[in-house]
């Protein structure tokens, strides 16, 4: 994997070139141990704190990109890092999977077959932004407008099996998801 140097601060954006599937799901097994890392840092937090309030809500992950770009190839690195040997299938006639992680659930979302946001609300998708969990949706357009504080990943194809990935991050917890990413790419690992 590469790591092109195409870094927007105000744009808050980075570029991650992948050859091959297994680059793809590596690039998802970072996002996924970014992820427990801040999930425990809120329990961390909130075991601090007189509240006892849940701190911050769903990890919200867009997945954007044409058929076979290979989002759910990175959604199956992100869910095999936090639950080795998982058996990850895209939910395109579900929906909706989940997965127990270890403190946290991971949802899988596809939205491709929805034609309305009322069909989200039938999905229950706007209740998982307050949870504390990561949730991965593919094909995002109709869903993006009620998320605040989202990363957006863009698929796009630089060959048979090459792919270029625009990661945004839109808020506080998913620049921390980016930053992550940006800082284990720059240690040389």
């Amino acid at each position: 994997m590469s790591f092109e140097i195409r870094e927007n601060s105000a744009e808050n954006q980075i570029v991650l070139k992948s050859n091959s599937p297994e680059e793809t799901a590596e690039i998802g097994s970072r996002l996924g141990r970014q992820a427990a890392a801040i999930f425990a840092g809120d329990r961390k937090d909130q075991a601090g704190s007189s509240g006892g309030q849940s701190k911050g809500g769903a990890l919200v992950v867009l997945l954007g990109g044409e058929l076979g770009s290979g989002k759910t190839c990175l959604v199956r690195g992100v869910i095999n890092q936090l639950i080795p040997g998982s058996r990850v299938t895209s939910p395109t006639y579900t929906f909706l999977n989940d997965y127990q992680a270890e403190g946290f659930i991971i949802y899988h979302a596809d939205l491709y077959r929805l034609n309305s946001a009322e069909e989200l609300d039938y999905l229950g998708l706007y209740d998982l932004l307050e949870e504390s969990c990561l949730l991965l949706v593919e094909w995002p357009e109709l869903f993006r407008e009620y998320c605040s504080d989202y990363l957006e990943i863009i698929f796009e194809r630089t060959g048979e099996q090459g792919r270029r990935l625009s990661i945004r991050a839109a808020g506080e917890r998913s620049g921390r998801l980016m930053k992550g990413l940006k800082e284990y790419e720059d240690t040389g690992h």
